[in-house]
């Protein structure tokens, strides 16, 4: 009897950890390239376009310019399928600054943004991607006139 009681409270647990809102999710991965090169360590943002989608997810790439999407609140199931604008901040440390983390990757507070305005606001930007069960992933190039205007 106890053993089917721990067992029943595990699953009840195990139903809280994750999203509880009833919407389908569809993990995404995908690669941000800037004129065809990996963007290392760039923040990468999905925005729902329409306010039923959820909300949305973010990840940070990889020195390959890859990413594995979390959903806003952190958990990796994906996203709710549907179009979303895409947000890219790329921010980096003045020449000379010393990491301030203890593993000695690049740190980026303090540092200043790199990516135009119009990339890092969702509102603005111009990148879109669908998500949609067994999709694509989302393998989006910054082409070079994007990339022109950069933050004074």
């Amino acid at each position: 009897m106890f053993t089917r009681m721990a067992v029943f409270f595990t699953f009840i647990a195990f139903i809280g950890c994750g999203p509880s809102d009833g919407l389908s999710r569809i993990p995404v991965k995908g690669k941000i390239t800037a004129i065809g090169e990996p963007l290392t360590g760039a923040l990468v943002r999905f925005v729902p376009l329409q306010s039923n989608m959820g909300y949305g997810g973010s990840a940070v790439t990889d020195a390959n310019g890859a990413f594995i999407l979390l959903d806003s609140r952190g958990f990796s199931g994906g996203i709710v399928a549907g179009e979303y604008l895409v947000a890219i901040s790329k921010l980096v440390k003045p020449e000379g600054a010393q990491n301030s983390n203890k593993s000695g990757e690049d740190d980026p507070l303090g540092g200043r943004e790199t990516m135009p305005a119009k990339l890092t606001s969702a509102e603005q930007s111009p990148l879109r991607f669908t998500v949609e069960k067994g999709g694509p992933d989302a393998v989006i190039d910054i082409p070079a006139d994007m990339l022109e205007k950069k933050r004074k």
